[in-house]
């Protein structure tokens, strides 16, 4: 699963015969608040596709992404990100987003 907030960009997943999630970051930054929630540090993985990740609950990740919604203040999702990571950060996912446009097109 793939979660884009206003922290950031994170990648989550179950690793085969794992109990938790192990969830990925390209970016320490982006995995600040939730593994402070989940009170583990973050793992360096220099050689791996996304360089940073922790191993979270099922329950912790779930009630991070409640918290977040309940936060949840703007109208523009791309304008809060140029705030929040700045406008480099905005501008790639806007890039994402106009990529997706195509699967309306396909759909």
């Amino acid at each position: 699963m793939w979660i884009f907030t206003t922290e950031g960009f994170i990648s989550v997943v179950e690793k085969p015969g794992e109990a938790e999630l192990t969830v990925r970051a390209r970016d320490e930054g982006s995995l600040a608040t939730l593994s402070a929630a989940a009170g583990v540090s973050v793992i360096g993985t220099p050689m791996a596709d996304y360089p940073f990740r922790i191993i979270v609950s099922r329950e912790v990740l779930s009630g991070w992404l409640v918290d977040h919604v309940a936060g949840l203040d703007y109208s523009n999702f791309k304008s809060a990100v140029s705030q929040s990571r700045g406008w480099d950060y905005s501008h790639a996912l806007s890039a994402v987003w106009a990529d997706m446009q195509h699967v309306t097109r396909l759909a």
